[in-house]
């Protein structure tokens, strides 16, 4: 089973410049199963691959409402995580929400890929928190933006990395 996790984010614009990244990859990556006719779809590639939209404060639905209807993602591919209000929590409640509607479990061993969508900016933070939750249960793999990173932004970034080593040593946990 493979998941594109899209993280959330205030800003309408990075939501958009996220999903299409997210639904770009999804569509080349199973473009030999969506082009398939309508009835044979969600058979082939409906258990294999998921996008799911991650942020609290109605970010996963506008994402949701972005892909489908803008991008014409197919809704049988699409799942909305809406409590989440931070990256780790994006991460975190989507494998709740997925163990919960059995689209995953972790005690069979499945080779699940988790593939994070986030900006450029975001992407080293976003990968580390991802591996810290999600390796142990697949592989983990990271898309951006690829737009260009400020210094203020990549300094920010930095700061945030910081601090989550920080709560990592703290609590003698990676997980």
């Amino acid at each position: 089973m493979n998941f594109i996790i899209v993280l959330g984010n205030s800003n309408y614009e990075i939501q958009k410049r996220r999903v299409t990244t997210a639904v770009n990859c999804f569509k080349s990556t199973y473009a030999h199963v969506i082009d398939r006719p309508e009835e044979d779809r969600s058979s082939s590639v409906g258990p294999q691959a998921m996008i799911i939209f991650s942020g609290g404060n109605n970010e996963s639905k506008s994402m949701y409402d972005y892909a489908v209807n803008t991008l014409g993602m197919d809704k049988v591919h699409c799942l909305e995580e809406n409590k989440s209000q931070n990256t780790h929590q994006n991460i975190e409640f989507v494998l709740k929400m997925l163990r919960t509607g059995q689209w995953f479990d972790p005690t069979f061993a499945v080779n699940y890929t988790f593939t994070i969508c986030t900006s450029s900016f975001h992407v080293k933070r976003a990968y580390l928190i991802a591996m810290n939750l999600c390796q142990p249960y697949g592989k983990v793999t990271c898309i951006h933006t690829n737009e260009s990173v400020s210094k203020e932004q990549h300094d920010r970034e930095l700061m945030y990395i910081d601090a989550y080593l920080g709560q990592l040593v703290k609590s003698s946990s990676f997980r």
